[in-house]
C-alpha cells in the first residue's frame, strides 16, 4: 500500500505539506510548502522562537508588522501574502507546536542575488535595467502606499517561475510619514553594505530616499557583480568621495578594479545621482525612470529570460552543494570541498606563496580550499597574520592538535557599537565569518568558511580577496 503524502512531511494545519527549508534568517525560516487541496506551491516563513523575552518579543513586532504592511501592499512586482496568524504545526513523530507565520507567494527561482553571487558577475547594463526598472515599479507602489522598506538588497529580491522580479522581506518596513506624521524616521536599521548614510550617520532620515539609496547599490551590483562600497561614511574610501562632492575621483579610482567591465557615461550619471549625500538632491523614483540612463535600450522580458535561464544550472548546482556541505557539517561528517590547492613554501607569508587552482567539479562547495603546508603552527600565524595585516577585526580563536577555529568580524566602528549598545532601535548589522581550520593528512589542511551574520555580498568578497592573495 503507498505511503500516504500527507504522512511525509511535517504539516501545518492540517492544510499545507512542509516540502523543505529553502530559506533562514536571524528571526525566521522559510519552508516551501504545497497546499494539501490544490498542490499550489507557497512560502511559509516561520518566526523562531527565542529564549531571551526581549528579543523574543522585538522579533515578534517585525514579524507581525511585516503582517500588517504586506496586508496593504498588492503589486506584481512584490511578494503578495497569502494568509497569516498562529498554527499547529505536526511533525512526523507526532509531535505538535505552535507557531506564528506567513503564507506568501513562492518565488520557484529564489534570490536573484544567486544568480550574481554564484556565477561571480554581473548582468551588464542592458539586462540590469530591465531588472531596475521592476525594482523600481515594485518600490513606487510601496511608496504611494505609504510604506518604506528600509532593508532592499538583492537577497531580498525574488524570482517567479517566469523570471519576474519581486520585493520580499518587509520585516523592517514602516510609515513613511513616521510616529510624529512629520515623514521623519528614528530607527536605525538594516544591512550595512546597502544602507544610507543618513542611517548609518545615525541621523534621522526619510524612508523614500534612504530607499532609493539603496536601490543604487543594488544597481551597481546588478551591473558590475561588486559592492561600490563598504558602507556609505566618510571613513569608506570610496564613498566619502560622494560626500565631498566629488563623484569623478570615485570613478577615476574604481574603475580600475572593475576586471575591464566598462560603464557607460549615462551609468555613472544615474549612480552619481543616486548615492548623493544630500538627501534634499538625491534623485526621486519619478527622475529615476526620466533619467538618460532608463531611456537606452530596454530588454524584452524575453532577453531577460534568456539571460538568468542561462545562469540557472550553475545556481542550482551550487545552491545544492551549500545545502549538502551544511547537512554533513550537522551530522559532524567531513563534507566535500572546492579544488582549490594552496602551497605553503615559506615561513614568509607574503612573499613565496604559489597558487594552484584546479577546475571546479561537480564535487566542489565554494567555501572550502585546500592548503598544502607541513609545518601546522606556522599556518595558523600566517593565517591569523593576514587577517590582522588586511582587515581591522574581532577574533574569538579556539583550537586543538588537529583543529583551529576563529571568529572574525567585521564590525560597525566604534561610535556606532556604543551607540547600538545604548539604544534598541538600531539593528544595523556588521559581517561575521567563521574560519575552521582541519588537519586531514600531514600535511593536508582543510579551510571551511561560513557566514554567521550580515552581508552575503561582503561575505563572498572578502573569501574571494582571501583566495586571490596566493
Amino acid at each position: 500500500m503507498l505511503k500516504d503524502a500527507q504522512d511525509e512531511y511535517d504539516i501545518l494545519d492540517n492544510k499545507y505539506n512542509l516540502i523543505k527549508k529553502i530559506g533562514t534568517g536571524a528571526t525566521a525560516t522559510v519552508k516551501l510548502a504545497k497546499d494539501i487541496e490544490t498542490s499550489q506551491n507557497y512560502a511559509i516563513k516561520f518566526l523562531k522562537d527565542n529564549d531571551d523575552k526581549k528579543i523574543g518579543g522585538r522579533h515578534l513586532h517585525h514579524f507581525n508588522s511585516e503582517i500588517e504592511t504586506l496586508k496593504k501592499l498588492k503589486h506584481e512586482n512584490i511578494i503578495n501574502l497569502i494568509e497569516s496568524g498562529t498554527g499547529t504545526v505536526k511533525k512526523l513523530n507526532g509531535i505538535t507546536k505552535k507557531k506564528n507565520f506567513i503564507v506568501l507567494e513562492y518565488a520557484a527561482n529564489c534570490e536573484l542575488f544567486d544568480f550574481i553571487y554564484f556565477p561571480r558577475k554581473g548582468f551588464g547594463e542592458q539586462i540590469s535595467r530591465g531588472l531596475f526598472k521592476q525594482l523600481l515599479l515594485g518600490l513606487d507602489s510601496c511608496h504611494k502606499a505609504g510604506i518604506a522598506h528600509r532593508d532592499l538588497k538583492t537577497e531580498n529580491l525574488m524570482l517567479t517561475y517566469d523570471w519576474q522580479l519581486k520585493i520580499a522581506d518587509f520585516g523592517y518596513a514602516t510609515y513613511l510619514e513616521g510616529k510624529k506624521q512629520d515623514r521623519v524616521l528614528t530607527t536605525f536599521l538594516g544591512t550595512l553594505s546597502y544602507a544610507s548614510p543618513e542611517i548609518i550617520g545615525k541621523k534621522f532620515y526619510k524612508g523614500a530616499p534612504s530607499d532609493i539609496f539603496s536601490c543604487g547599490v543594488i544597481l551597481y551590483i546588478l551591473v558590475t557583480g561588486k559592492l561600490p562600497f563598504g558602507k556609505a561614511s566618510m571613513n569608506d574610501a570610496y564613498y566619502r568621495n560622494f560626500i565631498r562632492n566629488d563623484p569623478d575621483n570615485f570613478w577615476k579610482v574604481i574603475e580600475p578594479k572593475l576586471g575591464g567591465i566598462h560603464v557607460s557615461n549615462e551609468f555613472k550619471s544615474i549612480i552619481n545621482r543616486i548615492f548623493t549625500y544630500d538627501t534634499e538632491k538625491r534623485i526621486t523614483i519619478e527622475e529615476l525612470m526620466e533619467h538618460e540612463w532608463m531611456k537606452l535600450s530596454m530588454p524584452t522580458s524575453e532577453e531577460i529570460s534568456k539571460e538568468l535561464e542561462s545562469r540557472k544550472s550553475e545556481v542550482e548546482e551550487m545552491k545544492e552543494l551549500e545545502q549538502r556541505a551544511e547537512e554533513q557539517k550537522k551530522s559532524g561528517k567531513e563534507g566535500v570541498y572546492r579544488s582549490v590547492e594552496l602551497c605553503m613554501e615559506s615561513c614568509n607569508y607574503y612573499d613565496k606563496i604559489q597558487r594552484n587552482v584546479k577546475d571546479y567539479t561537480n564535487t566542489s562547495n565554494p567555501y572550502k580550499v585546500i592548503i598544502k603546508d607541513k609545518n601546522q603552527e606556522r599556518l595558523y600565524y600566517n593565517l591569523i597574520t593576514y587577517f590582522d595585516k588586511e582587515l581591522t577585526n574581532d577574533k574569538t580563536i579556539t583550537k586543538d592538535n588537529c583543529f583551529f577555529k576563529f571568529n572574525v568580524k567585521f564590525d560597525l566602528d566604534k561610535e556606532t557599537k556604543e551607540l547600538i549598545h545604548e539604544n534598541d532601535t538600531i539593528t544595523i548589522e556588521g559581517l561575521e565569518i567563521q574560519i575552521e581550520i582541519k588537519k586531514v593528512k600531514e600535511d593536508e589542511f582543510i579551510i571551511e568558511w561560513s557566514k554567521l551574520k550580515g552581508d552575503k555580498m561582503e561575505f563572498f568578497e572578502i573569501f574571494q580577496q582571501f583566495v586571490s592573495q596566493f
